[in-house]
């Protein structure tokens, strides 16, 4: 094999050094479970996440599609409520009309009987508002058969909710209108299992405005929850609601580093930090991942840059992509731009970025708008808006391979080099070797030893490279590979 000139060597071992340096990727196996056909008999572009039922069934919404006669964003159809199977077999359990609500842009929640329910964003037939009315709070029975439970008015009552519902032990629903209210600047509403809604919170603009998420409830009754605008810089609040609906605002955006424009909800963890997403500002101005404690104080966990680690648009009525959190401290969530066509992305305890998924925006879909749900062995499932193989979104599922599987495929990725007369025997037979003994120490649950052979392992495809036995092509998805999995077990 021909040997690389020495200066021109150098140079490539520092870009496969700066690519290992740069956001880490983690192997996984992507699956589209489905790709949307749109109108007139599926839905089309899912802003929303899904539930799974104990069967392991998946339920979602996608905003148009369906056999409505609704039109907007240059979309047709009112939106549709469907189920996945386990098997990928999707039932389109719900049509919308106008009439019966229209444009569900938030995910749904489902009680103990089955019973599904959920937001429109217009119709119901109340109010001056487009596509047949100001949206609608539903519940949806396993028969399929659908009740309209309030219709908003764009009044008083508020209008055009965009976010997702939450239930108490005694079944009343709760919620968010991005409009209407005393104030016009939106709601915080309450609806009895009798289906009268009572508004608990009229946002002033000071306090936040346009409130585009779902509310979360701690076991002392309070809410919380992100205004999208409003505060003084207008650039959105979070905002804490007492039992009797008096609200605090626990932190006002800049759009300066610590973000902008908060568009989905938030999680809160067991020493009551809350954790969320922004769609813009952060050091790149892409948005941020952030954590408020119980004192008020905000840190940015990672900030967009728009690059290969993901970034967000502020966008007005669409809910944003919050977090969810794994029993090990992890945090999980898309960004609907960055990367090819958008990302799924990890932060690891340390706070590492970890893009888990990069969407190509092609049949695997593109550009996620919605947050992701997570099953008991640690599967990802989630919805893309676009893409997949007719252009109308996706439901997708990600499984993460264990540091052990993704050493054995790099073990795989050196055999082919030597089957392709890359490497001679001893070269073979040494990378093997170091790989072979980091499982082994990865069994035996020693992680240090573990480190140690991926380190030795890099050092050694380096030399290769250095040598000109490899290619910068050849040895930069190993040396990724390895340091992907001394990053997980570090």
């Amino acid at each position: 094999m021909k040997r690389l000139s020495g200066k021109f060597t150098a140079v490539c071992l520092v870009l496969v050094l700066a690519a290992v340096a740069a956001t880490r990727t983690q192997a996984q196996t992507f699956t589209v479970l489905h790709s949307f056909a749109g109108p007139p008999t599926d839905g089309a572009f899912s802003a929303a996440g899904l539930v799974m039922d104990a069967a392991g069934n998946l339920y979602g919404t996608t905003a148009f599609g369906g056999s409505g006669t609704c039109i907007a964003l240059g979309m047709r159809g009112c939106g549709t409520v469907f189920k996945l199977d386990p098997s990928g077999n999707e039932t389109v359990l719900h049509q919308f009309s106008g009439g019966d609500g229209a444009i569900p842009a938030a995910g749904l929640l489902m009680d103990a009987a089955g019973n599904l329910y959920g937001t429109t964003v217009e119709g119901g037939g109340a109010g001056f508002c487009g596509n047949f009315g100001c949206g609608t709070v539903f519940k949806l029975d396993p028969s399929g058969h659908e009740t309209v439970l309030h219709g908003f008015t764009g009044g008083s009552d508020g209008g055009n909710p965009t976010g997702g519902l939450i239930m108490d032990s005694t079944g009343n629903l709760y919620g968010t209108a991005g409009f209407g209210g005393t104030f016009g600047a939106g709601v915080v509403f309450r609806v009895d299992t009798l289906g009268n809604e009572r508004v608990l919170h009229n946002f002033t603009g000071g306090d936040g405005r346009e409130p585009s998420a779902a509310l979360i409830m701690d076991a002392a009754g309070n809410l919380y929850t992100t205004a999208f605008r409003g505060g003084a810089a207008d650039f959105g609040t979070v905002v804490k609601f007492d039992s009797s609906g008096n609200s605090t605002v626990l932190h006002v955006f800049t759009g300066g580093s610590d973000g902008g424009h908060p568009a989905a909800g938030l999680i809160i963890d067991s020493a009551g930090n809350l954790y969320g997403t922004t769609e813009s500002g952060g050091t790149g101005g892409f948005g941020t991942v952030f954590k408020l404690d119980p004192l008020g104080n905000l840190t940015v966990l990672h900030a967009f840059t728009g690059g290969s680690d993901g970034g967000n648009q502020a966008q007005e009525g669409i809910p944003g992509a919050g977090l969810i959190m794994d029993a090990g401290g992890n945090l999980y969530g898309t960004t609907s731009d960055g990367g090819s066509a958008g990302t799924v992305f990890k932060l690891d305890t340390s706070r590492n970025e970890i893009v888990l998924h990069n969407f190509t925006g092609g049949a695997e879909g593109a550009n996620p708008l919605a947050g992701l749900i997570i099953d008991s062995t640690g599967n990802l499932y989630g919805t893309a808006s676009g893409g997949g193989a007719s252009g109308r979104g996706t439901v997708f599922k990600l499984t993460v391979q264990t540091p052990q599987q993704v050493t054995q495929a790099v073990v795989n990725s050196v055999n082919a080099l030597f089957s392709q007369g890359v490497l001679n025997g001893g070269q073979d037979n040494s990378l093997v070797t170091q790989l072979q003994h980091a499982i082994n120490m990865m069994n035996a649950g020693k992680n240090a030893g573990a480190i140690g052979n991926l380190e030795s392992f890099i050092s050694e495809v380096n030399d290769l490279l250095s040598s000109g036995v490899l290619s910068p092509s050849q040895a930069a998805p190993l040396v990724n590979a390895a340091q992907a999995v001394i990053a997980r077990l570090s």
